[in-house]
């Protein structure tokens, strides 16, 4: 799109965006009005009227610097397309128009998981970028052929390596959805940390979204790595709880509790709720839910240790001892393992399995994925010993599972490579003496090793 007619887009949506401003300050003047003098039947009525006033104000006053708007959505109406704006609050005109959509709506929510591919209503969403009142650029997410929109980024903004590669997986996925890839976002991932936490309503993607989103009944867990956006997705979806009146269902902000590991993460999570129009949740450290310190609290040399990067080697090694090759002698004789299977006597010489074990813990992937495939290689050897000895059973399509789940080959897998969890491997890393030496050894020296073991 040639500049001049980029900066006619700009110029209307800065006109659209000026609109919903001017919106926001005739309602926020008539708020203050009664809230200074609200008309209620009687003193107890004024009060509550007035801290209803004034908890509206805050709501319209406090978005931290952020824009009200940053995007635009067209949806099918008849023969012609009806536009609506969505913002980090609602705003209405005079008329009592919805000039502004809330980004916690079902409306909204589903016009901003609508796709290319799978636009539903949708004729154009267009993401705007804009400072605090100031539209400064555009991007189509969504458009019909005809209104489809190239994002030009601007002269000289290239992402680093390193945010290509944060944001690989996102791409491949827009590029097999025929989405462009949204360069907003590769901003962010490229912008410069400075420690405070902030909202991601702008560039929050589809996955995002549905977790935040997330009305199935019961707990909702979001697990991931450090810097993966967990925090982020819970503090939004706390106000999507709080602002979505489908699933609200009277639940007010002091009903809920955000607990922290620490002030500093609390002060962040303050910073955040407010934008999003979630004020008074309760804050609390973990810690201070109890009256009297865990028992297992770690000590500074203890806590220096763990924060240690030699830790990695040592916590990749302690999983790598939990393959026990030495137990495959107590499942052979005479360098045969042998398993009597629906009256067939099944074997396999101990040379290979030691072959196999070797094979699966040299491949690539995780620890349990190699594990499957030691599983896997020692049922299709089995299997094959079946199938010659009794040819008919080639057609069974069952033989294969019920080999791999007899109780033979389960007792040898578990004994030889046994399942492992996190918790498990920490908790005999830490309380036995020989098997943080055996993980520890050339690693840590021995005076770590005795601070970081603990009683059981």
């Amino acid at each position: 799109m040639a500049k001049e007619d980029r900066a006619a887009v700009i110029a209307a949506e800065q006109r659209a965006v000026d609109h919903a401003y001017n919106c926001l300050e005739r309602k926020m003047q008539e708020t203050k009005r009664l809230s200074e003098s609200p008309a209620g039947a009687s003193a107890k009525d004024n009060a509550a009227q007035r801290r209803e006033f004034q908890k509206r104000l805050a709501s319209y006053e406090d978005l931290g610097g952020k824009s009200l708007v940053f995007a635009r959505v067209d949806v099918e109406e008849g023969e012609e397309p009806e536009t609506f704006y969505l913002g980090r609050r609602a705003v209405r005109d005079g008329d009592r128009n919805l000039v502004v959509i809330d980004w916690r709506t079902d409306t909204a929510i589903r016009w901003r998981k609508a796709s290319q591919r799978n636009p539903g209503e949708v004729r154009l969403r267009r993401r705007l970028r804009c400072h605090a009142h100031q539209v400064v650029d555009f991007f189509d997410e969504v458009a019909a052929p005809e209104r489809a929109h190239p994002a030009d980024p601007e002269p000289g903004a290239r992402p680093s390596p390193v945010t290509v590669e944060a944001a690989i997986a996102n791409t491949r996925r827009q590029e097999s959805d025929h989405e462009s890839v949204d360069p907003f976002l590769l901003e962010e991932l490229a912008r410069v940390r400075d420690g405070h936490m902030r909202d991601i309503v702008e560039t929050i993607q589809r996955a995002q979204l549905d977790l935040v989103s997330d009305d199935r009944p019961g707990v909702l867990i979001v697990q991931g790595g450090p810097g993966t956006g967990k925090t982020a997705i819970g503090l939004h979806r706390v106000s999507w709880l709080l602002g979505n009146e489908r699933v609200n269902k009277g639940i007010s902000a002091d009903e809920i509790l955000v607990v922290g590991p620490h002030q500093g993460f609390l002060d962040y999570v303050s910073q955040v709720l407010p934008i999003l129009d979630s004020r008074g949740v309760a804050t609390v450290q973990l810690r201070s839910l109890w009256r009297e310190e865990p028992a297992g609290t770690d000590t500074d040399q203890q806590r220096l240790i763990k924060s240690d990067l030699r830790m990695v080697r040592v916590l990749h090694r302690a999983v790598a001892n939990s393959v026990r090759p030495y137990a495959l002698d107590r499942f052979t004789h005479h360098g045969l393992f042998e398993t009597v299977f629906e009256g067939t006597r099944l074997a396999i010489s101990r040379e290979e399995l030691g072959r196999l074990l070797t094979q699966a813990r040299g491949s690539n992937g995780a620890f349990d994925a190699q594990r499957s495939r030691f599983a896997e290689a020692l049922t299709d050897h089995l299997m094959r010993e079946a199938v010659g000895l009794r040819p008919s059973r080639e057609r069974d399509s069952r033989l294969r599972r019920r080999i791999k789940e007899s109780t033979d080959v389960r007792s040898l897998l578990n004994a030889v490579w046994p399942k492992v969890s996190e918790d498990g491997i920490l908790r005999r890393l830490l309380n036995d003496a020989e098997e943080l030496h055996a993980a520890a050894s050339g690693i840590l020296t021995d005076e770590e090793q005795r601070v970081l073991l603990r009683p059981r």
